[in-house]
């Protein structure tokens, strides 16, 4: 896996994290 994509899965999981909260 590249860096970008688990940089970009990182950024929308703190996305949903923020929405639930």
């Amino acid at each position: 896996m590249s860096e970008s994509c688990i940089h970009h899965s990182y950024i929308i999981n703190l996305s949903i994290l923020s929405r639930l909260n």
